[in-house]
C-alpha cells in the first residue's frame, strides 16, 4: 500500500436545508468510519486557522487511481476540492511503515 496525503476543502451546496446537510454530514462520518476500519483512512486533521470546512487526511491505497475511487465514495465528494500528494518512504523515518515497497 502507498500512503497519500490529501488536503480538501468542502463547499456544501448553497441553500441546502439544515436537515439535508445534517444527513449528509452523518453519512460522511459513517463512510469515513468504514474506510478507517478498512485501514484506508489512517488519520484526519483540521488545518489550524483555516476558515470553513477543510481537512487534511492520511490515506493508504494501492495507487492514486484506487485512492481517487475511495474518495469518490464520500458523500461530500461532489462538493470537495481535493489536492492529492503521494508520500514516499524517507530513510530517516522514526516510524517506518512495514508494508512500504
Amino acid at each position: 500500500m502507498i500512503e497519500f496525503l490529501t488536503q480538501a476543502t468542502v463547499s456544501p451546496p448553497a441553500g441546502i436545508p439544515a436537515d439535508e446537510l445534517a444527513d449528509l454530514r452523518q453519512r460522511e462520518a459513517a463512510r469515513a468510519a468504514e474506510l478507517a476500519a478498512e485501514g484506508r483512512l489512517v488519520r484526519a486533521w483540521r488545518p489550524h486557522g483555516v476558515a470553513g470546512w477543510a481537512n487534511v487526511c492520511l490515506w493508504r491505497a494501492t495507487d492514486e487511481q484506487d485512492l481517487r475511487q475511495l474518495l469518490a465514495t464520500l458523500p461530500f465528494f461532489p462538493h470537495m476540492t481535493i489536492e492529492v500528494r503521494q508520500l514516499d518512504p524517507h530513510p530517516n523515518d522514526p516510524h517506518p511503515a512495514v508494508d512500504h515497497p
